[in-house]
């Protein structure tokens, strides 16, 4: 026989005694493994979703591996606040690999069949083999489990780090490992800051700690503890170099302390954890019907109140089975989040609770031992309850994966584009270098998502969009244009339109990308510029062009690279006596958008009175409320003048 010694606390003692794995128990784990491998993998990443929370962070990741960047921020929370940057630094290590989201994703789902298998090790050393074959059993076939467990998505990979801060310091307090000690609070923190609702879980190792206390040894706690404020520094900076903007809205938050009320969302998120109801999965939108606790569409979910059952049954029953340590543990990790989320101090989200499923499972899992032990004389009783059970949990599963199959074909209520249909389009899109995206939108089409997607192919992947008027863009070499699915007509007309095009079908309903390829940029076919020499400002835009009509403005720049910051453009009408007699402001094309050598073309509604003799045109920027002008500059770099000043034809003193 294999076995591996391992001790097991009794009840609420220290450990006394040890227990062995067994081959036939290892072979149970490996079956286990196998079935959240298969729930979690078994389309090889195809049908997971790639948007923008997923593109940025990948964005964000390949500039880190590539030594483009070192972020001490990640992108901004479901709450407003900034995420620490801890979620950029685990996600860079699958990139290091591969720039191919299909394959990250299925390394996050292989990170989580991991976690399988720690929740199986936890309930295995800590309250014996059946209770830790049916708690990973109940965790690996969890819909929602398996839901937060397969995408490029925060709270998709922290889970297992937290387990193993769990797992740390049980080892570490209750046993006087010094590894645990040492690795706990690290753990922790990493995957606290790779999403922030998990610093709720802290009371519960607060709890171990506290339990183990004469188990502590101090230089080990002590080395966990610098470990773990290392950790928190490029956090840290990044909130002390916080934008006024992050920084308003945090104090957002904290206003709202004022006036904090009870609601019921939380408590409608446990009823959907603890059964796996309230999902696409069973025909309800994951995003939208908060009001909606269960639905039950078809009989066999109703099979899914009984793990729930059990979960709270394990609860009433940890006490006097086992021990009052186990049983606030239980509800500080599985219970305790909830009501921490109550109150209205900010936003709440079912994702907010993913780490309560491993121990939610376990609860299942004890309840349902519980029972078995009392029917041991009833073997046919034990059989029904077991296949009731595992009824359960396989349909749960099952619902999960036929869910998937149907989002390839069918356009369910907010479930965005499968990421293999957006594969085929930056399969068709790598020989090019310049990329224009048209119609494209910021959440699932537009820049963010095929930036990251041609990460490593294109250098330049920018939109036709501006905050208010419309622009032209004028690439300076070859180029593709790439029109999003069901794109709004743009306002530059028929002026990118070709016959060369390439379309890409997605799901029914949903329309296709098309793909039209170009040598050289279009000819510009709006009114006729008028040229202007010598405006360049000092944040690298030239001011080469203009056109006047009655009531709209044409201005004609060419980029540097990349901005650093976003910029206003103003167009001051003069009359002869240099006199100030109407103007225009407008935001300036995104500088996360300039390409080297493009020629854009804005234009803006205005009113341009007919005494005008002069232009006056001019960027600025806001910092810390006031406006900074860009100067420009000569051939030197040397600034001369806050704005670019063009005579015009003087105005016809008859009319």
């Amino acid at each position: 026989m294999t076995s591996i010694a391992i001790p097991t606390p009794h009840s609420d003692t220290l450990p006394t005694a040890r227990r062995h794995i067994a081959r036939r128990h290892l072979a149970g784990l490996i079956l286990v493994l196998l079935v959240a491998a298969f729930a979690r993998m078994s389309d090889l990443g195809r049908l997971t979703d790639y948007a923008y929370d997923q593109a940025t962070l990948s964005t964000l990741a390949l500039d880190l591996v590539n030594g483009k960047s070192i972020p001490t921020l990640g992108i901004q929370s479901s709450a407003g606040i900034p995420n620490s940057p801890m979620t950029v630094y685990v996600l860079a290590i699958p990139y290091l690999f591969t720039d191919d989201p299909q394959v990250v994703t299925m390394i996050i789902a292989a990170f989580n069949v991991f976690g399988v298998g720690l929740l199986w090790y936890l309930g295995y050393r800590y309250f014996g083999p059946r209770i830790a074959l049916l708690a990973a059993l109940a965790y690996a076939l969890h819909p929602h489990a398996i839901h937060y467990s397969r995408s490029i998505w925060a709270q998709d990979y922290h889970t297992p780090i937290l387990l193993l801060a769990l797992l740390a310091a049980l080892e570490g307090y209750l046993e006087g490992k010094r590894w645990g000690q040492i690795a706990m609070l690290p753990l922790f923190l990493i995957g606290a800051q790779i999403h922030y609702a998990a610093w709720t879980l802290l009371p519960a190792l607060l709890w171990i700690v506290l339990r183990g206390r004469q188990q502590i040894d101090w230089r080990a706690t002590g080395l966990g503890i610098l470990i773990g404020i290392a950790t928190l520094v490029p956090f840290a900076v990044g909130l002390s170099q916080a934008t006024d903007a992050a920084s308003a809205t945090a104090l957002d938050v904290v206003d709202r302390l004022d006036s904090l009320i009870l609601r019921n969302k939380a408590l409608l998120y446990l009823a959907r954890l603890m059964t796996g109801l309230g999902g696409p999965w069973v025909g309800m939108p994951l995003i939208g019907a908060y009001d909606v606790v269960l639905e039950f569409p078809s009989a066999i979910t109703l099979l899914w109140l009984v793990p729930a059952a059990f979960m709270a049954l394990g609860q009433v029953i940890s006490p006097r089975r086992r021990g009052w340590f186990w049983a606030v543990l239980f509800g500080l990790w599985v219970f305790l989040p909830f009501a921490i989320f109550l109150p209205n101090w900010t936003g709440v989200y079912p994702h907010y609770f993913i780490p309560n499923l491993p121990l939610m499972a376990l609860l299942a899992a004890v309840g349902l031992d519980w029972l078995l032990e009392r029917l041991a004389p009833r073997a046919a009783l034990r059989i029904a309850l077991m296949g009731v059970f595992g009824i359960a949990v396989l349909t749960q599963g099952w619902a999960y994966l036929r869910f998937l199959q149907n989002i390839d074909n069918v356009l369910p209520e907010l479930q965005p584009t499968p990421v293999h249909y957006l594969m085929s389009v930056r399969d068709a899109l790598k020989p090019y270098d310049d990329v224009l995206i048209a119609g494209g939108t910021t959440g699932e089409s537009g820049q963010p998502v095929w930036k990251a997607l041609l990460y490593n192919s294109a250098e330049c992947v920018r939109e036709l969009v501006i905050a208010s008027g419309g622009i032209a863009v004028f690439p300076e070499g070859p180029f593709a244009l790439l029109t999003a699915p069901n794109a709004l007509p743009p306002a530059t007309g028929d002026l990118y339109e070709s016959e060369n095009s390439t379309t890409y079908p997605l799901r029914p309903g949903e329309g296709s990308y098309t793909i039209t390829p170009f040598d050289n940029a279009p000819e510009w076919n709006g009114p006729e510029m008028q040229p202007v020499h010598l405006a360049r400002f000092d944040n690298g835009v030239e001011l080469t062009g203009y056109h006047l009509e009655e009531n709209r403005i044409y201005l004609q720049w060419k980029l540097p690279g990349q901005g650093e910051r976003a910029y206003q453009y103003f167009a001051h009408f003069l009359d002869s006596a240099g006199e100030k007699i109407g103007q225009q402001d407008a935001s300036f094309y995104p500088e996360y958008f300039w390409c080297a050598g493009d020629t854009i073309i804005t234009w803006i509604e205005a009113d341009v009175p007919t005494e005008t003799v002069t232009l006056r045109v001019g960027m600025y920027t806001l910092e810390n409320d006031r406006f900074v002008n860009s100067q420009l500059v000569d051939d030197a770099g040397n600034p001369t003048l806050p704005w670019a000043d063009i005579t015009l034809s003087a105005p016809d003193s008859s009319e």
